[in-house]
């Protein structure tokens, strides 16, 4: 039996909602929202309540569909119903059942951020159009852990049976479902409760929690707690780097600088927490400070601090590849920069270049799908057709071809050399699995017109030949 998912979203990210329902195809049993969800005979509350007691993971899409104005600045946020689905899945699953993804290259200001849980990424503003593709990665992370916990409900059969050893039906993370609803007393109430269980970072997180929640009911008091508490706990990376984020959340962004720089200064400047550092003067819209901030850890020979450097500027920029460029010169096997100064020189057209740093990467991780793709798409640029095909073949190989933006490409290839047949079978197997991109269907249609234009070709040359070959027999008559 498949595991079943619950897929959640606005409206305006129903289309990434799709792409990951159809890459989980094979791996679950998955549902749109807007896909007979809501019943229109019950409250939203009653629907949600059902679809809980048969879904065994939830995943939530968070795209930036509303700004909210935060001392003048303009930041984008996520509708109030999805967190609120977000917060009442958490509660009955717990958070290693429930998934959110976000947009790569946004800050999206959500209480979620807060939580210290890395959230999935999707490419945004790809090229070719593809929300399957896009979503390609983040759903192969989804898919192993869904792998691994299996179906939720065979364990809740277990504790309706009196089985002791199956668990309970509560999770941990109750508080956080009140949190979302603003119910702060019970969220807090629960968290206190749970203090005697655990101990070590985990308390500490709760702890924190606990402050910050005191901080949106009472700022003064609240404000003074989360502070001292954050200075009572120096030397915890997970306090440190959390804490300025929870205060600039709630506007205080002078605070939320105060804070990091006290760990900054404290650490004795440590790369790890100028980044964090770096980040709250970003968000308080003082690029020129963090970039200073950055600077004084020596980028050349710290690959994290020259990502987080070279993100703070746009994309096709010489200071960003002068950045990568030059922290790769003292860390060429760092495999997160070796990639990042690729993708900035393939968006640079500087192809020979980034085709010898993605050669590498698949040389000694020849199973990401990613750098072979991109090894392919760079081959393309530079005519390599015959390397680009390999490529894309063992990318469409590794991903037992289910990525549609593997197929297209494979698709387009075949097309650019007349093998229009093909490449109608395989934007086909794309579209299948992509219904809805415009894309795909471009391609397509590209490649139904030039089979029909070779077929008339054809058919001209055919009728030619005849007539070239009345006249050669004419000729051999007139000879003899």
């Amino acid at each position: 039996m498949k595991p079943k998912i619950f897929i959640g979203s606005s409206v305006e990210g129903l289309n990434i909602a799709y792409a990951i329902q159809q890459n989980l195809t094979h791996d679950a049993e998955s549902t749109v929202w807007d896909q007979g969800v809501f019943d229109l005979s019950k409250t939203t509350i009653e629907s949600l309540d059902k679809t809980l007691e048969s879904m065994d993971f939830g995943v939530f899409v968070f795209s930036a569909d509303d700004v909210t104005t935060m001392r003048d600045k303009e930041s984008p946020t996520v509708r109030d119903n999805v967190l609120f689905e977000l917060g009442l899945f958490i509660g009955k699953m717990g958070r290693n059942r429930v998934f959110f993804v976000i947009p790569d290259g946004t800050t999206i200001h959500i209480p979620t951020d807060l939580l210290g849980v890395t959230p999935g990424k999707y490419e945004s503003g790809r090229a070719d159009g593809s929300f399957q593709a896009a979503t390609g990665a983040v759903c192969n992370q989804m898919r192993t852990q869904i792998k691994s916990l299996g179906l939720l409900r065979e364990r809740t059969k277990h504790e309706d049976s009196g089985d002791s050893t199956a668990g309970t039906s509560k999770t941990e993370d109750d508080w956080f479902s009140d949190f979302i609803k603003n119910d702060y007393k019970a969220a807090t109430d629960k968290l206190k409760k749970g203090l005697s269980k655990i101990n070590g970072d985990e308390k500490l997180k709760n702890e924190m929690w606990i402050s910050f929640i005191k901080l949106k009911q009472n700022d003064k008091d609240g404000l003074l707690e989360l502070c001292n508490f954050a200075k009572s706990n120096v030397g915890n990376f997970e306090v440190e780097s959390l804490v300025p984020q929870m205060l600039y959340w709630e506007d205080y962004h002078d605070k939320s600088i105060e804070i990091a720089t006290a760990s900054y200064e404290a650490s004795n400047s440590c790369p790890k927490l100028a980044t964090v550092l770096a980040e709250a003067y970003d968000q308080n819209d003082d690029t020129d400070m963090a970039r200073e901030i950055l600077q004084k850890h020596n980028p050349d020979e710290n690959p994290t601090v020259a990502m987080a450097l070279a993100s703070t500027f746009e994309k096709k920029s010489e200071d960003k590849l002068k950045i990568l460029i030059g922290s790769y010169e003292n860390n060429a096997n760092d495999e997160k920069l070796i990639y990042a100064l690729a993708r900035e020189l393939q968006d640079q057209n500087r192809n020979k270049e980034s085709l010898y740093l993605l050669d590498f990467l698949v040389f000694n991780y020849p199973k990401s799908e990613t750098y072979w793709g991109y090894l392919s798409n760079t081959c393309v640029d530079l005519n390599l057709y015959e390397k680009a095909m390999f490529s894309c073949r063992k990318a469409e190989e590794l991903t037992e071809s289910k990525s549609p933006w593997i197929l297209h490409n494979i698709g387009n290839m075949l097309n650019n050399k007349g093998f229009h047949s093909e490449a109608i079978d395989w934007l086909k197997k794309a579209i299948k699995m992509e219904p809805e991109s415009e894309y795909a269907h471009d391609r397509l249609a590209k490649a139904l017109k030039s089979k029909d234009e070779q077929r008339e070709k054809y058919i001209q040359y055919r009728k030619e030949g005849k007539k070239s070959l009345r006249n050669l027999n004419f000729s051999a008559d007139a000879d003899a």
